[in-house]
């Protein structure tokens, strides 16, 4: 093996294991389980929903942070979403819709990979 190489095989594992730590520091969102629509309007009937976060990039999609701190997540019908508003206002839930995200997806990449890249050029620099 050249000298190249091991510097090469010696940045890689210092890589793999810097971006191992990270991740075992890195706090884990809690992921929200699915429900039905009908078990989440009891859930807003009830006054069990605190707050309930709509996305933007998917109308039909509402993520909702019950009173005991656990969220949930549904698909709403496609003729529920003004019944649901007005249920959601008469038992007093906080209501936000997320903003839409209008960065094109070639823009987009070239943010998440341009760093990367010149990370990478930065490692093949330095190792010559």
């Amino acid at each position: 093996m050249n000298d190249m190489a091991k510097n090469l095989l010696l940045w890689v594992i210092i890589a793999v294991v810097l971006l191992t730590v990270f991740q075992s520091f890195n706090p884990r969102s809690s992921t929200p389980s699915d429900v039905p629509y009908s078990e989440f309007a009891q859930q807003v009937t009830n006054g069990g929903v605190a707050s309930a976060q709509f996305a933007s990039d998917r109308p039909t999609k509402v993520t909702a942070k019950l009173k005991d701190g656990s969220t949930v997540s549904t698909w709403i019908p496609d003729q529920g979403n003004a019944a649901l508003l007005d249920l959601m206002a008469k038992n007093n839930v906080e209501v936000r819709q997320s903003p839409a995200d209008n960065v094109m997806p070639l823009w987009r990449i070239l943010l998440d990979w341009v760093p990367f890249l010149i990370f990478i050029g930065l490692l093949i620099y330095f190792m010559r």
